[in-house]
């Protein structure tokens, strides 16, 4: 966003500015935020129940939340007003309702954070089938196996980080490495001395790129994977897909199943079309520049809405999708 005012208020142009990424807040410095440091309350307390009304982030749940969230302030704040609304207080100062308070927010917490984990396991799993995809702009370059390396890759590195250069030891090319940050699967840093969460040695002597998870959420998914055997498996399921199948009787069960799976597929297209339509408008905000004349303003105001818009439109449905999904679970036990 930065970039785009420089060029639309200020007729900035790339050969005139560097560009630094600024990347996550240090634990310390979200916990300021989530908490509070004078003279600022904290998230947490600037919501309807916060303070008096004693809604809070329990202690012994903060490095469970810290492990799916990170230091991205835009999350917490998502998941702070998400367990906000899960919240229902006390209304007593009792034992027996501080016993019912704690409970109450250990629940509207882990309810939380689920959707961010849902989500992490939703886009990590869909890279194993890149065939699969909806088209964005160019068909997918990698296979199952080279997703497998680059999570392998991921999860072993120092603090998470990995120089371009060993994926491309590993037989994950460039082409690879860009098709994956096309289709938003992965994160690639430069080297920034504004960002203070990832440290200096991650890029090495001569600073070089490097290739993290897209978020928190993703990598403590990333971390509790074997990515080995899940490419056997999808290896095992396309295998089996390819050959012929025995008839099978229908029944209730197996046709409502059918027609959430279905439903499913739909809503991962619309959702890959959301996406698709984000990166489109992104792009025209960046593209608007004073150079236009008389109405970019318009324009960029125009564009930037349409963006946050398309943003929230692709977190309903992924909160549909995640319903789908825990719909579709309860069918799959029911028909064993």
């Amino acid at each position: 966003m930065l970039v785009a005012w420089l060029h639309c208020s200020e007729g900035i142009r790339s050969n005139q500015y560097e560009v630094f990424t600024v990347g996550d807040l240090s634990e310390d410095d979200i916990r300021g935020y989530v908490y509070g440091v004078k003279p600022y309350p904290g998230m947490v307390n600037t919501t309807r129940w916060g303070k008096d009304k004693r809604f809070t982030l329990p202690e012994d749940l903060w490095q469970a939340a810290y492990r799916r969230l990170g230091g991205n302030v835009g999350a917490w704040r998502i998941r702070i007003l998400a367990a906000a609304r899960n919240f229902t207080p006390a209304s007593e100062a009792s034992e027996s309702d501080d016993k019912k308070l704690q409970a109450n927010l250990k629940q509207a917490w882990q309810e939380a954070l689920e959707e961010p984990w849902a989500e992490a396991i939703a886009r990590i799993d869909k890279a194993f089938q890149p065939k699969a995809l909806r088209l964005i702009r160019h068909e997918p370059k990698w296979t199952a196996q080279q997703w497998s390396t680059v999570l392998r890759a991921i999860e072993e590195a120092p603090h998470h980080a990995v120089p371009v250069a060993s994926l491309l030891a590993k037989g994950v090319g460039d082409e690879v490495v860009e098709s994956l940050l096309e289709y938003n699967f992965i994160a690639l840093r430069n080297p920034s001395r504004l960002a203070q969460d990832l440290p200096a040695e991650v890029y090495g002597e001569e600073p070089r790129k490097v290739v993290t998870a897209v978020n928190a959420a993703q990598l403590e998914y990333i971390c509790h994977g074997d990515w080995d055997q899940v490419f056997q498996q999808v290896s095992a399921l396309e295998t089996t897909d390819s050959s012929p199948r025995p008839s099978r009787s229908s029944s209730p069960t197996s046709d409502a199943l059918r027609a959430v799976s279905d439903e499913i597929k739909a809503v991962e297209g619309k959702i890959e079309d959301v996406e698709r339509q984000i990166s489109e408008a992104g792009d025209k905000v960046n593209g608007i520049t004073a150079a236009e004349g008389e109405g970019w303003q318009v324009k960029f105001a125009y564009w930037q809405q349409e963006k946050q818009q398309l943003v929230e439109k692709e977190r309903q449905l992924r909160h549909k999708e995640e319903q789908l999904r825990e719909k579709e679970l309860l069918l799959l036990k029911r028909e064993e």
